[in-house]
Parts: C-alpha cells; structure tokens; sequence
C-alpha cells in the first residue's frame, strides 16, 4: 500500500470536514490526530527522511531510520479574542508521563481553518526544548502536565497571559515570538 498523497489527503480531509459541519459537531480529535500524522509521513518523504509508522504502546507515532522518535501532536485553530486571530494547543507531556516523554521530538501540526495540508504549519521541538515548558495545573485540563500554546497575535498571547500568568513562562513567549525558528525539518537528521 502506497501512502497517500497530499491531494489525496486534502479531499479526505475536506469531505470529513464538510460533513462535520453540516452535522454540526466538530471533527473528532482522533480523526485530527490521524491527519496530522499523515502530514507529517508526506514531509519526511519530501525531506528525504526515511521512517517507520508505529503509533499505539510503543512509545511514539513515526520511528526514524535513524533511530530518532518522532510524537505528532495535531491542534486545530481556535479562534481568540480579541481580534479573533488563531491560535493552538498542544500537550507536550502528560501527569501520567513520570519517567518523562517517550520522544525524541515532538511534531506539533498547527490546522488551518479549512483543515487543508497546505495551509497547515509544524513546529519541531526536541524533548529537551518541550521540557522547558512549564509545569500546568489547569482545572479542565487535569492530564496535561506540559503545554504548548501558540498564536497568531503576540497581543493576544500577552492578553492571555496576563489573565493566567500561571499558565505561561519566558520559554513559551520566546517560542510565541520565534515560531520560525522551530520550522526547521533539518532538526530531526540530527543524530539523538
């Protein structure tokens, strides 16, 4: 079996999207997740970065040749007040997660509103970079130990943590401010 193209993916994608709004409910995280982890597959055959899909127990989504683990963690856009600019959350680490991540790094996918490939953005963090967010205790949220909130505005993401300076630390501003700098796929042909 062949892996599916980019082309083939956005029309999957678009169809469970049209359907989902015409049913009015919002598509299923694990619809989301699996769409995220394609696009990823599809780059690192683009990137020339060889790999094996592994997903369920065994630690990570995408396994490297190289022997580096890859998470993927797919987010779709929020809007947010006050200019109604996007934003995304992902779950860097789990409560349940002691011993620490299972990844080497972690592919966050950032959706577009229309949930098309080519409008969606990654981010790649190493394990030790996601360890510097800091540890959350958010009530709604209770297995998330780590977080990752991104956004369009810098004006929004200073409304939002002035309003819970609980919840953010200098290294997610500086991420905030520097998303470029964690778009590089090179990251991953890093030796771990």
């Amino acid at each position: 079996m062949s892996v599916p193209t980019i082309a083939d993916c956005s029309k999957v994608l678009g169809a469970f999207q049209v359907l989902y709004q015409f049913l009015g409910r919002k598509m299923p995280a694990d619809l989301r997740g699996l769409a995220g982890e394609v696009m990823v597959w599809r780059l690192l055959l683009k990137n020339g970065i060889g790999f094996t899909v592994k997903g369920g127990q065994s630690g990570c989504d995408i396994l490297l040749d190289s022997g580096v683990r890859i998470e993927v963690r797919t987010s779709r856009a929020i809007p947010q007040a006050p200019d109604n600019s996007r934003g995304w959350a992902w779950q860097l680490q789990k409560v349940s997660e002691k011993e620490g991540v299972k990844y080497d790094f972690i592919v966050c996918v950032a959706l577009g509103d229309d949930l098309a490939i080519e409008n969606a953005h990654f981010y790649i963090l190493s394990d030790d970079e996601a360890m510097e967010a800091i540890d959350i205790h958010i009530p709604r949220f209770r297995s998330v130990k780590k977080k990752l909130w991104l956004y369009e505005s810098m004006d929004v993401f200073f409304a939002e943590r002035k309003k819970h300076p609980e919840y953010f630390n200098d290294w997610e501003e500086g991420v905030n401010r520097n998303k470029e700098r964690y778009r590089d796929w090179n990251k991953l042909r890093s030796p771990v």
